[in-house]
């Protein structure tokens, strides 16, 4: 069973070394590595050095536009502020980011390259948030910044969606058609540039594909999906050859949940080159895995034919999670 971890080195210099043995004596091969900066990176680095890990750059969508055009995304622009607010509150008002007018995707991806080749440790990069803001989000508050209504004025014949737009599925058809683009669009620029400088490219996938799914879905988690409405056609990437490995955030304590969606990944991704891999949340909004949680979580994983397991986030395994680590 492959054992990948998300890490995030921010805060934790002093006690690098320290996790770079657990790591390995856990038998974790693959490191999705988020670092911002190269002081941050340097200890843990250090210490990984000659060891059996595979160390893969992990960043965000916005991380990349940040760090590769010396900017961060526009915001959303939601015309009803007071009501978002009054449902979702002013922390989630100030996270949304709209992706309608990225056409730099070349620009990402050819700085991500350099990147990787500077920093010279990466095997490849693991793309977090690729996607447009959460469904529950938008789907009654839906961008009306001058990108998306320039978009849509061809064929809508004005550029915000009224409420009458939503429930009309030819306008959400082409709606989420171009979501759907412009998302794609990045992931085929940065599967070409990494995949042609000998790179691998993996995604932190939604767990949801298609279809409503309530759970989880006000705060703090406020949904896991579902991936299409939010650009994020994992399915036919991995069909298309555009990502080595797929993991999803399938971050849930409840054992029913996590079998019920890595059944319909496996049925998704069957016939794809793809490796599968199954996101457990040792500690998320969601809740936390005790250690007897994580080794039913694995075997469930093991058992459905999952390539492996990538835990999020490494600071939150304990000892006792270690311990059942190793044993797979």
């Amino acid at each position: 069973m492959d054992k990948a971890t998300w890490y995030y080195a921010r805060g934790r210099a002093a006690q690098a070394a320290s996790d770079v043995e657990d790591l390995v004596q856990s038998g974790v091969r693959s490191v999705l590595f988020n670092s911002p900066d190269e002081a941050s990176a340097a200890p843990f680095l250090e210490a990984a050095g000659g060891q059996p890990l595979e160390l893969h750059i992990g960043i965000s969508l916005k991380e990349l536009h940040e760090r590769a055009l010396g900017c961060p995304p526009p915001p959303m622009v939601i015309p009803d502020r007071d009501a978002f607010v009054a449902r979702f509150g002013d922390r989630c008002l100030s996270t949304l980011v709209c992706w309608s007018g990225l056409t730099q995707g070349a620009a990402l991806a050819a700085w991500l390259v350099r990147h990787c080749r500077e920093a010279g440790y990466a095997k490849g990069v693991s793309l977090d948030v690729l996607r447009y803001p959460n469904t529950v989000f938008a789907e009654d508050f839906p961008c009306a910044c001058e990108s998306c209504q320039a978009r849509r004025r061809p064929w809508l014949g004005h550029g915000c969606l009224e409420a009458a737009d939503r429930t009309d599925p030819s306008v959400m058809y082409k709606e989420l058609e171009t979501k759907g683009a412009v998302i794609g669009g990045v992931a085929r620029d940065l599967a070409q540039a990494l995949h042609a400088a000998g790179l691998e490219f993996s995604l932190a996938a939604r767990a949801v594909y298609a279809g409503r799914d309530h759970e989880h879905a006000a705060a703090p988690m406020w949904g896991y999906g579902p991936a299409l409405y939010e650009g994020q056609d994992w399915a036919a990437w991995c069909r298309d050859g555009l990502l080595d490995t797929v993991h999803f955030m399938n971050y849930t304590p409840r054992l029913e949940r996590l079998e019920r969606l890595t059944r319909q990944h496996r049925d998704l991704l069957r016939g794809a080159p793809v490796r599968h891999h199954e996101g457990l949340g040792v500690t998320c909004s969601a809740g936390r895995l005790s250690p007897a949680d994580l080794d039913d979580q694995i075997r469930l994983c093991a058992d459905l034919g999952a390539a492996g397991v990538t835990l999020f986030p490494w600071h939150g395994v304990s000892a006792e999670h270690r311990a059942v680590l190793a044993r797979w």
